[in-house]
């Protein structure tokens, strides 16, 4: 009985030492499909981004014009 438990954890170690040596090996095998697979567009280009930002500004500075009119002029 005692020989079968030796064997079983032998091959238990075996096993685990096998592994990362067979990573290492296959290591940079990528599959040709991956690498010429299409690009993915940005999905917010730079002309989104423009009028995002003239969006922003020009909110912003319509609601300072009406604080502005309501406050009286100040500052």
């Amino acid at each position: 009985m005692r020989s079968c438990c030796c064997q079983a954890a032998e091959q238990r170690i075996q096993m685990a030492e096998e592994r990362p040596s067979k990573d290492i090996t296959q290591r940079s095998n990528v599959a040709k499909i991956s690498r010429n697979a299409p690009e993915e567009k940005a999905k917010a280009g730079p002309w989104l981004l423009l009028v995002l930002c003239i969006f922003v500004v020009g909110g912003s500075a319509t609601f300072q014009t009406m604080q502005s009119i309501r406050m009286g002029m100040g500052p």
